[in-house]
């Protein structure tokens, strides 16, 4: 999986705002079997709730998929138009960057 990262939180945060805010979304999904749309099941209301800190001092999100992209019917122009807005680093997701969750004793 990758991760849009970057150097400040700001920076991650303004691109995750895009990322939730675009016009594509909620997105409505679709019967798997009639294909027909099912505005009364789930939707899809954001991409991601939070940007996470990384031990190594950065910023991310996990990188929103081709396949969801294609799914939305995101243009390729308006693919590199976010990319050169935004300017992540694109990267393989490492475990490391993130703490590990300690288990609750109950």
């Amino acid at each position: 999986m990758e991760w849009y990262r970057f150097d400040t939180v700001e920076a991650a945060q303004a691109c995750l705002d895009a990322v939730n805010n675009h016009p594509k979304l909620p997105h409505v999904g679709r019967n798997a079997l009639s294909g027909k749309l099912q505005p009364d099941k789930c939707q899809t209301t954001k991409w991601c709730d939070s940007v996470t800190e990384c031990l190594d001092g950065k910023f991310g999100f996990p990188r929103v998929t081709e396949k969801w992209l294609d799914i939305l019917e995101v243009s390729e122009e308006d693919r590199q138009a976010f990319l050169d807005a935004f300017n992540p680093s694109i990267e393989e997701y490492d475990p490391a960057w993130i703490p590990a969750r300690e288990e609750e004793i109950v």
